[in-house]
């Protein structure tokens, strides 16, 4: 026999072989694992049968209305503690005097200003327990408190809002370390932040001197407002180097400025 009747009989045992190969290496393994596939799909089908009803029908709907219901609760928990905290930012000073729901114009200035030298003692006391000597504390004070004139009832409501909220933030402030070296700026207006939509908004910036291993705390300490509101959001922040004194005492810490712009919210009433 030639060679060459040879070949076409050595290239179908060649192609037989690899067909070969090719079930036993490949098909064989393709089919087992197929069938495990199927077999532990099968038994997937009684306990998604199983599951059925809690997925869609009557068992459904009830846990749903109940998901629902717990849903409702929880938002009107945070609706009352809004309101709560927009009621408190709006409260007249305790010891004013009353006259149709608003205080007497004539004494609010004195209400005012007892309530700022109340605030300065509270400061500086607890800055001492710091180690930290106030000689100044300043406050934001207006035009008609400083100069005793008669305001409106729309003037009175919107210095009373901005001295609950001046009082609030250096309080928590100062419970970090950081006190103001300049008066808090309030910007005019207490507008929707966006429309129609539930909160009212204005800006506030704070002038603060802190040791600068304190300005994470204190940054934290305005926004958290001890839980007590309203809702506060960081806008800007600028800070720089105080110049160091002639002398430093062994517990002093070098200072910092820092001018912390906010973003105040609260639902409306």
């Amino acid at each position: 026999m030639q060679w060459k009747t040879l070949m076409p009989a050595i290239w179908g045992f060649v192609v037989l072989l690899v067909i070969l190969l090719a079930v036993v290496l490949w098909l064989v393994p393709a089919r087992d694992a197929l069938q495990s596939e199927l077999k532990a799909a099968r038994g997937e089908v009684p306990l998604r049968r199983s599951a059925l009803p809690s997925l869609v029908g009557a068992s459904y709907e009830k846990d749903l209305r109940k998901s629902l219901s717990k849903t409702d609760g929880m938002r009107s928990v945070l609706d009352a503690e809004l309101k709560k905290q927009a009621v408190a930012l709006e409260q007249w000073f305790p010891d004013v005097k009353m006259v149709d729901d608003a205080p007497a114009r004539d004494e609010f200035a004195n209400s005012f200003r007892f309530a700022q030298d109340e605030l300065r003692r509270e400061i500086v006391g607890k800055a001492a327990q710091r180690s930290r000597v106030l000689e100044h504390l300043p406050l934001h004070t207006p035009v008609f408190v400083q100069k005793n004139q008669t305001p409106t009832v729309e003037e009175m409501t919107k210095v009373q809002r901005e001295a609950n909220l001046e009082a609030l933030l250096l309080r928590c402030a100062g419970a970090a370390g950081a006190y103001p070296y300049r008066a808090i700026d309030f910007q005019e207006g207490w507008s929707a932040g966006s429309g129609d939509g539930p909160f009212r908004e204005s800006s506030v910036t704070l002038h603060l001197s802190l040791p600068a291993t304190a300005l994470h705390d204190a940054l934290r300490a305005l926004c958290e407002l001890k839980g007590k509101g309203p809702l506060v959001r960081i806008e800007a922040l600028t800070t720089r180097p105080r110049a160091l004194p002639d002398r430093l005492g062994p517990d002093e810490l070098p200072l910092i400025d820092a001018d912390v712009q906010l973003v105040v919210s609260a639902v409306r009433e």
